[in-house]
């Protein structure tokens, strides 16, 4: 569905399928804040960047548009970083930050910065990250233009969240916006809920599983 047919659905919800009360360019910001909003609750928007890494550089900026980090995994063999974070690198390697240069092997992420340990040296440095992350969707500016980074299943879920957004706003919920919008809402809420399970079950990778290594045998002094 196109941003002309996103319009079209949102005023059906709204009870409104003419321009009086709603203009098109009201209403084209609500259908991009609810591109947004979808994608966020969903993490439907997920692709594969680089970050070049730098000789003694801890910390590098993630794209503008990142929302969330996944996966980081490093050069062409594209060795998978593991995840950790600040408090963890404190409680096992006290004074980390000041340490040698090495091949990363663990990644971080905090606020808009993604960082790596150890910092790269200068044989890591001729390398790049690549980072899998939640890209905020670029805004639908023509009539013509499709949310193609979500299923056809989702672009009804997007028309209604507008409606929503222009009857009162998701704060508002279903309370005194009126039994069509209250119902709208119950509505949205369920398939982005359907439409996140679609998105991890295609993400296997974020499963967490148990591997069972071998047995112990514990005792009691």
């Amino acid at each position: 569905m196109d941003l002309s047919g996103l319009r079209t659905e949102a005023r059906r919800h709204l009870g409104e399928l003419g321009t009086t009360f709603v203009t098109a360019t009201v209403l084209d910001g609500a259908i991009n804040a609810a591109c947004e909003r979808v994608n966020a609750d969903t993490g439907f928007n997920r692709i594969d960047g680089t970050i070049g890494l730098s000789t003694g550089t801890r910390e590098y900026t993630l794209p503008t548009a990142a929302l969330d980090v996944y996966r980081v995994r490093l050069g062409s063999a594209y060795t998978s970083l593991t995840w950790t974070d600040k408090a963890d690198l404190d409680n096992r390697e006290p004074g980390w930050e000041s340490g040698t240069s090495g091949t990363p092997t663990q990644y971080y992420v905090i606020g808009n910065k993604l960082g790596v340990h150890c910092k790269p040296h200068g044989t890591a440095a001729g390398t790049v990250l690549h980072v899998e992350y939640l890209r905020n969707p670029t805004s639908l500016a023509t009539t013509t233009a499709v949310p193609s980074w979500c299923p056809i299943v989702g672009h009804r879920t997007i028309a209604k969240g507008a409606a929503i957004d222009v009857a009162g706003g998701f704060n508002a919920t279903g309370d005194g916006t009126g039994t069509r919008i209250a119902k709208l809402y119950q509505e949205y809420v369920a398939e982005v809920q359907r439409l996140a399970g679609i998105s991890n079950s295609r993400s296997r990778e974020q499963v967490a599983t148990l591997r069972p290594t071998g047995y112990k045998t514990f005792r009691q002094n």
